[in-house]
């Protein structure tokens, strides 16, 4: 959708909700170049109408673009998450092979496969984690099924080369590699999609996330996980064959393919570093900060050293407050509500109007609000409201 259509109905929804466009203060959404370009962008065009608005790329969606990057950028990873995605699919589009798959465990809790979801933020740790807990059945049932002449043919050369790819070491050294990465992010996201999220606290979670992160460029983070790798008794790498050179041996590179998975896991470490310092690097968000920690410092009595920026922009605290209060930095209640009315509309819509509708997802997106409601007081205001029915209860 273009920027002037989105311009539209972002002025449109202002009258519908009482509030003048004028008076808008703080807007948060995704980066697209439609919607956060700084010249002909939404956010833009909001801007050019509220000259003293912040706009704040999405906390979460900037966590996601990080990771998304690191998966695209570094082949170690981008094998581990095609194989996790790839293990999933296979397991969990027949009845028949999933069956095979519960049957593996016995007596034993099932561990059931996780795919993973682009729109779902939190779900790349659980996953993987799942597989590596389940990795000997998984192999045992690709095995199965590799040679399973009821399998389509395309299906079971899918499937052979996953247990082609399962027998290999680099592929649980990835498993691993990459749990370790992703669990720290995924727990900052959780963070990040409170309705209690705040600009001060999103940048000191990615601070102490990306020093958590440096920690792992660390050797015995990698021994450890090798450690792990050499006790599973899977397909190790030989050592490269270099061609015959007069170099000096000492000037030669390291013959051991286990150095080049050491490498790759401190290239996504070194790369993670830099998105997150690159993605979290924002004009807006650096502001609504320095307004919060204004209120912070002022409330510990340590003194407001408020910039002459500041002094222009707040006349009074009151308003300096209401500006922290409504400044969004994660869309996530946002998409909380469009999942809600999808499952609305998937379930409910067939036998309802529209209007029943609209009242339902009210009640049900803002359900604290309806919790704190005086039922016996809306009782009496629903009979009273026809004299029938007045007559008929009391």
């Amino acid at each position: 959708m273009l920027p002037t259509a989105l311009e539209k109905h972002c002025s449109s929804a202002s009258p519908m909700l009482n509030i003048p466009i004028e008076r808008l203060k703080g807007y948060c959404f995704d980066g697209a170049s439609n919607m956060s370009g700084r010249f002909s962008g939404v956010q833009a065009r909001l801007k050019e109408v509220c000259t003293d608005s912040l706009y704040v790329h999405c906390a979460n969606h900037s966590l996601d673009l990080v990771l998304q990057e690191v998966g695209r950028e570094v082949s170690l990873v981008a094998e581990t998450l095609n194989f996790v995605q790839g293990i999933a699919t296979v397991i969990r589009e027949s009845s028949k092979r999933k069956e095979l798959y519960v049957s593996m465990f016995g007596c034993d809790d099932v561990v059931n496969i996780l795919a993973i979801c682009p729109t779902r933020w939190c779900v790349r740790t659980i996953a993987m984690k799942r597989v590596c807990s389940s990795y000997t059945q998984l192999q045992k049932t690709l095995k199965i099924l590799k040679d399973d002449k009821s399998v389509r043919g395309d299906a079971r050369a899918k499937i052979g080369g996953l247990y082609k790819q399962s027998l290999k070491g680099r592929t649980l050294f990835g498993l691993l590699c990459c749990e370790v990465l992703f669990e720290p992010c995924e727990a900052v996201a959780k963070n990040l999609q409170s309705n209690n999220a705040s600009a001060r606290g999103a940048l000191e979670c990615t601070h102490l996330l990306r020093e958590r992160i440096v920690a792992l460029r660390d050797d015995t983070v990698v021994q450890g996980i090798e450690s792990k790798v050499s006790a599973a008794d899977l397909k190790m790498p030989d050592a490269r064959q270099h061609r015959a050179s007069k170099t000096p041996p000492r000037y030669q590179p390291e013959a051991h393919a286990m150095s080049t998975w050491r490498q790759e896991f401190f290239e996504a470490v070194d790369l993670l570093t830099a998105e997150l310092k690159r993605r979290f690097d924002q004009d807006g968000m650096k502001i609504a900060a320095l307004r919060e920690n204004v209120l912070i410092e002022a409330a510990n009595s340590r003194g407001q050293q408020q910039t002459l920026e500041l002094e222009g922009i707040f006349q009074d605290v009151e308003k300096l407050i209401k500006l922290c209060l409504c400044m969004p930095i994660s869309v996530a209640s946002s998409e909380r509500s469009f999942s809600t009315l999808r499952r609305l509309k998937t379930w409910l819509r067939s036998n309802m109007t529209q209007k029943r509708l609209t009242h339902l997802t009210l009640m049900h997106v803002h359900s604290n609000i309806l919790d704190n409601v005086d039922v016996s007081a809306l009782m009496r205001v629903f009979i009273s409201a026809t004299p029938e029915r007045k007559a008929r209860v009391l």
